[in-house]
């Protein structure tokens, strides 16, 4: 027969290996649950149904057309939007975009970082002006009806997000711009920057290298016919905001 220590000396332990078996059990499961929505969110079903619900939520919230050939998302790490269009309420394009890349890490969101390890643009027409007949701009439409989330109060207990880039590569890229006194536009054949320091918090931005090719930039400036206000000088000994570094910047065909 046992004697009474034995049995104690038992129970401990037996209740220890449970313990480390519904531990097991609940790590595997979750283990189990990640390689499941890994392998769904690859198929092109799941990332097509992907697809048209961020169509109908934009088109919702903004009340334009808005179309999108596909997302890709590589999961943890690389997330492609094809052929994005969004229209403005004239019904001109105000934003086309044949391939916007980002590889991004999914995990480091848990950590309040957002980290941004590539962007790459491609195809890129964006089209900014003013109307003549109340001064606002194409865009302005969109900004309001995100307006009312930027509304809600913030909670200033929250851990603050870090924000990081490494890389951006944009080519064949093409941005309009037009307001009462200015016609600008910038074509762009090939831009890489690589980041040696981007922190937002201190502030820090420092290039490591800047690459510009065949681009074309111009600025035609109009008088406007309304009298200019005379302006009063303003001594100020404010500095710029930026701690701005860069050590090669290399302009081919510029």
């Amino acid at each position: 027969m046992e004697s009474k220590n034995n049995v104690g000396e038992k129970q401990p332990k037996s209740y220890f290996l449970k313990f480390l078996k519904i531990v097991g059990w609940t790590t595997a499961s979750i283990l189990l649950l990640l390689i499941a929505a890994i392998l769904l969110i690859r198929l092109p079903s799941v990332q097509n149904r992907i697809t048209q619900k961020a169509i109908s939520f934009l088109e919702d919230r903004i009340g334009t057309p808005v179309s999108l050939e596909s997302i890709t998302i590589s999961f943890p790490k690389k997330i492609v939007l094809e052929n994005l269009y969004l229209e403005d309420q004239s019904g001109d394009t105000l934003l086309y975009a044949g391939s916007l890349a980002v590889d991004t890490d999914l995990w480091a969101l848990t950590q309040h970082s957002i980290e941004l390890n590539d962007i790459e643009l491609e195809n890129v027409h964006a089209d900014i002006h003013q109307s003549g007949k109340d001064s606002t701009f194409n865009f302005d439409y969109i900004v309001k009806a995100f307006a009312a989330d930027s509304a809600l109060p913030v909670d200033t207990t929250q851990v603050p997000w870090n924000f990081s880039i490494e890389r951006v590569n944009v080519a064949r890229t093409q941005l309009l711009y037009r307001d009462a006194g200015n016609d600008a536009s910038l074509d762009i054949g090939q831009l890489s920057v690589s980041m040696e320091d981007f922190d937002l918090n201190n502030p820090v931005l420092k290039f490591n290298s800047i690459s510009l090719r065949e681009t074309k930039a111009s600025l035609i400036q109009t008088t406007s016919s309304e009298p200019v206000p005379e302006r009063k000088t303003v001594q100020t000994t404010a500095s710029f905001p930026y701690n701005l570094g860069v050590n090669t910047i290399e302009l081919n065909n510029v």
